[in-house]
């Protein structure tokens, strides 16, 4: 059976993290559970304190989430914090949605297209 995502189921999580800036120069972590477990306070106060006060880092991770979710909250969710940087981790959950790992790889370099 082909994988079709439910591109609505996370409506709800992502609600609060639409429209967020951040400061020019800020890390964006974009990705699934990796980052949703790390929490989003957390995650911030650990990349800070590492650099000195350096770092601010925005966590936009919800956990489920697929190269095609990824993709379709791209413009809400990276785009209007336009950071520096992207530190992306997804692929797990693509597996297990029955994608091979050349599939979820053609779908993640989309994203950043």
């Amino acid at each position: 059976m082909k994988y079709l995502p439910n591109l609505s189921r996370f409506d709800e999580y992502i609600a609060p993290m639409r429209g967020e800036t951040a400061p020019e120069g800020s890390i964006l972590l974009y990705g699934s559970s990796f980052f949703t477990n790390w929490g989003r306070q957390r995650a911030h106060d650990q990349l800070l304190a590492a650099s000195n006060g350096a770092l601010y880092a925005v966590n936009h991770g919800f956990g489920g989430a697929t190269a095609d979710e990824l993709l379709y909250f791209y413009p809400d969710l990276v785009r209007p914090c336009r950071p520096s940087l992207i530190l992306w981790r997804g692929g797990a959950n693509d597996y297990f949605c029955g994608l091979n790992v050349h599939d979820a790889w053609q779908i993640s370099m989309r994203t950043f297209e």
